[in-house]
């Protein structure tokens, strides 16, 4: 099931190539690098500390940029279009959190027992970050 983890990793160089057309270097280069990492990891070593945690930078530059972004275009676009976009990625956002944190906590989604469920979870919190990402970098 590691293979569908590397598959759903691919979507994240749509984030690079999308963020790298509209001129967002910093952000495509993020994602650029969680795409290395998540392949890396996924691929090769799923169960590693050292290597998840090295997979966990990319991620929170992704986030911190997302985050800054988010907000900046939410000072400088229509109230419309603010609200929509916003509804898009923090629906998005919460979902990653819940799926991902409250799994954790509960041994559940991402972390269940069973590792098809599980997988299933993780490759639509790749998906799910992903569209959430694509609306930031739209708006």
């Amino acid at each position: 099931m590691s293979d569908l983890l590397v598959c759903s990793s691919l979507f994240f160089l749509s984030n690079f190539i999308h963020a790298r057309l509209r001129g967002y270097r910093f952000y495509s280069t993020w994602f650029y690098l969680l795409t290395v990492t998540s392949i890396i990891i996924h691929g090769f070593f799923p169960e590693n500390l050292i290597a998840n945690l090295i997979d966990k930078i990319p991620i929170a530059g992704i986030i911190l940029t997302g985050l800054y972004l988010f907000m900046h275009k939410c000072h400088t676009c229509t109230l419309k279009k603010r609200i929509s976009y916003a509804v898009i990625v923090i629906s998005a956002f919460s979902f990653v959190i819940f799926i991902f944190y409250y799994g954790y906590l509960t041994n559940q989604f991402c972390f269940d027992k069973d590792k098809y469920t599980a997988t299933l979870f993780h490759a639509l919190l790749h998906l799910t970050s992903s569209v959430g990402h694509h609306a930031i970098i739209i708006m």
